[in-house]
């Protein structure tokens, strides 16, 4: 992409972003380079103990085995624990340390190529870790509440209040308000300390909240919730009204009817239906006014969308749209992948009934936040929806107590999407996902590995002349926003297409066709070839080649069958796949060549 050209494609992306929003971010960071009120927060260090003994007559359900011995990053990667502090100023997997960190939170850059990924610095100061220690506190555990005021001690004498990286992010103190308010429930009383600590942290998050919304993304909602549980906490009216005010406003705009959520990504919604349910179990806890009921309905509906995506067996669930390892709320030993502690809680607090009942570790989401919901369960979920809002469309198939899902990516991009996954196919059968997402990886990679993940070749859908969907204008923007130009959906079919501005055009038709499942790719405009691709599960896998128009590729759980309208050409080659933040595995991926417009057909027999 030239100069111009990309000047171009700016020029027609700024206003998708909304001009209230780049005005927003404008002032943000005039303010940074200013004086301005954000520059003259100041305060000292506060010393502990910010928790007091728990009373232990009840000792709550059984806790959390995390950072017991070994925590993880990125809900992910091992590290060793003990009862020394970790460095909360150094990438935790390199040792390499923030150089000058008692600078203010303004002068830390995003991005820092001697210290990596400044999420690596991060991670740790979200404070995930006060939740299980707080539970085995709970239950008497004495050196569990010693390493719990040692830790936060420490971490308040090495993050002096609004200096150094852990201070920058509005969303990252957000994050630490929520968890340290919860394991405050847990334990009980608050100490002065623990008081004086959340009211930092509302004189950091209430400034830059213009910022947050500016974002359009999980920034606001958690932040909102922070603003209105810590400023409730406190007894701030006004703090705890921002808040109240924010969290309506958010969820008016980022979620839709249909409950998808801004940002596209299965992560990122677990993010945001998280902090509106710690909300929302606060707002009902201390009998607080209720929430509007167009707020009820759309985080109903919200609850209702990622439990439709969800394997009840397991948890798992699609790895589409952004993923950087992001957690709240972890208050169970249920493994990263596994959503359904999340959708339980907001089954419960949203629709006052049990999403799953047999689920150990969802039950024991809800005891510690003493919650009992009816024994109603979601029967009434509809499993097969168009997603019109949100652009995932969900076709579902059940028969003899086994369940096909599929799930469709039209572009439907009222928010700016993060990748080019136009069409993606994600395919489950018996709780497997046998055609699927590629993941994220990183932020702050080499740029042609961001640009795998994040592009046409991280997908199952159709890559032309080698360039991808939209154009990348930055880390986290892309241009051009494509657009869904045609939709069909039934219970057995869907159909979507698009052109983006290069000309290339591709309709995708998906039907339930006699126990197998037709995918019919039409592509047109393009000059040298469109890849179509199909990233597999890890698999043993025979390739064949029948003629210059068709290829069998079998599998013991999956079999696809390959017909062009012209020739093509096929190949089965080592790809990657990253289900983690900055982990990636190797994966099997069919590639399917053609060099003339038409039609290619993918049979899938389970």
């Amino acid at each position: 992409m030239n100069g111009l050209s990309k000047y171009g494609v700016m020029a027609r992306t700024l206003p998708q972003l909304g001009m209230s929003n780049i005005a927003r971010v404008a002032l943000y960071r005039a303010q940074l380079k200013l004086p301005s009120a954000l520059k003259r927060l100041t305060a000292e260090p506060l010393r502990g103990p910010f928790f007091g003994p728990p009373d232990i007559t009840h000792i709550g359900p059984k806790a959390s085995t995390l950072w017991e011995d070994e925590g993880e990053l990125f809900s992910f990667h091992k590290i060793a624990v003990s009862d020394t502090p970790p460095n909360w100023l150094a990438n935790p997997l390199t040792g390499a340390a923030i150089k000058h960190p008692d600078r203010p939170w303004y002068d830390i850059a995003d991005f820092d190529s001697d210290v990596g990924d400044i999420k690596l610095i991060w991670e740790l100061s979200r404070l995930n870790w006060v939740l299980p220690f707080a539970q085995r506190a709970k239950r008497g555990d004495a050196a569990s509440l010693m390493r719990l005021n040692n830790w936060l001690d420490n971490w308040s004498a090495h993050n002096s209040p609004y200096k150094g990286p852990n201070w920058k992010c509005g969303q990252e103190s957000s994050l630490r308000v929520l968890h340290l308010i919860v394991a405050q429930y847990i334990l009980g009383k608050a100490t002065p300390a623990f008081r004086a600590l959340i009211k930092l942290h509302m004189a950091r998050i209430a400034p830059t909240v213009s910022y947050a919304t500016a974002q359009n993304n999980n920034h606001g909602t958690s932040e909102a919730a922070a603003l209105f549980i810590g400023g409730n906490f406190i007894g701030n009216k006004k703090i705890e009204n921002m808040g109240r005010e924010l969290l309506e406003n958010r969820v008016a705009h980022l979620v839709g009817e249909d409950g998808s959520f801004a940002q596209y990504s299965v992560v990122y919604h677990r993010i945001m239906l998280d902090a509106l349910s710690l909300s929302e179990w606060w707002r009902a806890r201390h009998g607080l006014p209720k929430f509007s009921e167009a707020l009820k309905e759309k985080m109903g509906a919200a609850s209702d969308w990622l439990y439709r995506l969800t394997d009840a067996s397991h948890g798992n669930a699609p790895n589409i749209g952004a993923n950087d390892g992001a957690q709240i709320l972890r208050l169970t030993d249920a493994p990263y992948r596994d959503f359904r502690p999340s959708i339980a809680l907001a089954q419960a607090l949203w629709h006052g009934r049990r999403a799953y009942p047999n689920c150990a570790e969802c039950e024991r989401q809800l005891a510690w936040l003493d919650l009992k919901p009816s024994n109603e369960t979601c029967s009434d979920i509809d499993m097969s929806v168009p997603g019109k809002d949100g652009g995932f469309a969900v076709m579902t198939r059940k028969e003899n107590d086994t369940q096909t899902r599929l799930i469709l990516r039209h572009p439907r991009f009222k928010f700016r999407p993060s990748q080019s996954d136009a069409l993606h196919l994600d395919l489950w059968h018996k709780g497997e996902n046998l055609l699927r997402d590629g993941g994220t990886y990183g932020y702050n990679t080499d740029p042609d590995i961001m640009a795998y993940f994040n592009g046409a070749q991280g997908h199952n859908t159709v890559e032309f002349d080698g360039e991808d969907q939209m154009p990348r204008l930055g880390r986290f923007l892309l241009g051009d926003w494509l657009k869904t130009d045609m939709f069909e959906f039934s219970e057995t079919h869907i159909a979507a297409s698009y052109k983006n501005r290069r000309g290339h055009h591709h309709r995708r038709d998906v039907s339930f066709e006699d126990g197998d499942i037709c995918v019919t790719d039409k592509l047109s405009g393009f000059k040298d070839k469109a890849v179509l691709r199909w990233r597999l599960i890890d698999d043993s896998y025979q390739l064949i080649q029948m003629d210059d128009s068709s290829a069998k590729l079998v599998g013991p759980r999956v079999s696809l069958d390959i017909k062009a309208q012209n020739t093509l050409k096929v190949a089965l080659i080592d790809g990657e796949e990253s289900l983690h933040y900055l982990s990636k595995t190797a994966c099997p991926v069919l590639e399917v060549t053609t060099q003339t417009a038409g039609t290619l057909t993918t049979v899938i027999k389970l």
